[in-house]
């Protein structure tokens, strides 16, 4: 981001004497404004849309653990029949 900034005052400054400063300004003003309508509208577009991938992560996620709990089920009980 802060390069960013120092580009726009780097240009700012190059125009600062001359007419086309305002213009300039206001550019940089609705550059940064559609940039923000953009994201903004990306943001609610995955919001609205989750990713599978979580989803499938979560799955995994349960048939491991499930698989774990029935090992420790087993070395546990076998672990305690041979002491």
């Amino acid at each position: 981001m802060f390069p960013i900034a120092m580009a726009c005052v780097w240009a700012i400054a190059l125009t600062w004497d001359t007419p086309g400063r305002m213009w300039l300004i206001a550019a940089l003003f609705g550059l940064f404004v559609l940039t923000s309508v953009v994201a903004l509208l990306v943001l609610k577009a995955l919001k609205n849309n989750p990713q599978v991938l979580l989803a499938r992560t979560r799955l995994e996620w349960q048939k491991n653990r499930l698989l774990l709990d029935d090992l420790l089920a087993r070395s546990g009980g076998e672990a305690n029949r041979s002491s």
